[in-house]
């Protein structure tokens, strides 16, 4: 990355906690210099990231961070307004092992209310949000970002009450050639208290960030993903007269599950009654396999 600071001398022992925040609260781009060898940073407590300051990392393809099964990885914090909102962006890295029984979840990136999120070959794994709250999420959440893209990621048995491996409350949401493997949405009841919607991404309303209004999928695979109370995979809720729009294509879902109520891949609900036509904009699935995925009720696929 062109102007990026480095974190670490060249060697192993450079890549420590203290000297990542020291980059991370100063801001600007950061790129990882510890070696030609991986090298795992495992975390005693969160790295905290000024909702004011934009903030890049890219690991190279060498850095794994470990929140080790105790601490949240990263937390942006908020901002007064969308204005102020800034970008906080990852790359070339693993993040595994974060934990976090706080808030709306989010164990390996929480992004506090505003601004937008950009991830780009990013392994998501082992990492565990809130296993009982309504809203709650696995390995990310956002809270009304203007743009939360993630393109050539993988998540793996990350799990929470909602949204195993994503979840949001009223971020625009892409999701780019992605794998989604083993991810689940553990809640129970699906009451604002208990949660269990959305294996793999749960997303509860796409506008309220009061700039975009969009969910885009594209050639991303859901397979082997559960939820309790509904859609093993995919959950999304859309609000009347917003012009949200959703666009599903070239997706494979397959062998996801959902285990007490509707929707075994997908499931998706236009709050507040149905608009009227043309109100809520366009819901589009196209070229997407939908293969072996379960319900007990209804809505085997979606």
């Amino acid at each position: 990355m062109t102007g990026a600071v480095l974190f670490g001398n060249g060697t192993a022992a450079s890549i420590t906690q203290a000297m990542l925040q020291a980059l991370i609260n100063t801001g600007g781009k950061i790129i990882f210099n510890g070696g030609s060898s991986p090298v795992t940073l495992t975390l005693n407590a969160t790295l905290n990231v000024d909702g004011r300051k934009e903030v890049i990392i890219d690991g190279r393809g060498l850095l794994t961070i470990s929140g080790n099964n105790s601490v949240r990885i990263f937390s942006k914090g908020t901002t007064s307004n969308q204005a102020q909102g800034t970008l906080f962006g990852v790359q070339n890295m693993r993040l595994i092992n974060g934990r976090t029984n706080e808030g709306l979840g989010g164990a390996a990136i929480q992004g506090q209310q505003f601004g937008s999120l950009k991830v780009h070959n990013v392994v998501f794994q082992d990492n565990q949000g809130p296993l009982s709250s309504g809203d709650a999420c696995g390995a990310v959440w956002t809270g009304s970002y203007k743009e939360t893209s993630f393109v050539n990621c993988t998540f793996i048995n990350n799990k929470a009450a909602n949204g195993g491996a994503i979840g949001s409350i009223g971020s625009s949401v892409s999701i780019i050639n992605f794998l989604f493997e083993s991810n689940e949405a553990v809640g129970v009841g699906g009451t604002f208290a208990q949660g269990g919607q959305g294996g793999a991404v749960y997303m509860d309303g796409v506008n309220l960030n009061g700039v975009n209004s969009y969910l885009i999928l594209c050639g991303s695979v859901f397979k082997n993903s559960t939820a309790r109370h509904q859609a093993g995979a995919l959950n999304a809720s859309f609000y009347r007269n917003q012009g949200s729009t959703g666009t599903i294509d070239r997706c494979l879902f397959q062998n996801n599950k959902c285990l007490d109520n509707l929707g075994g891949a997908m499931y998706l609900q236009l709050s507040e009654g149905l608009s009227p036509a043309g109100a809520n904009g366009n819901f589009v699935v196209t070229n997407c396999t939908f293969d072996n995925n379960s319900s007990p009720e209804q809505g085997g696929a979606a």
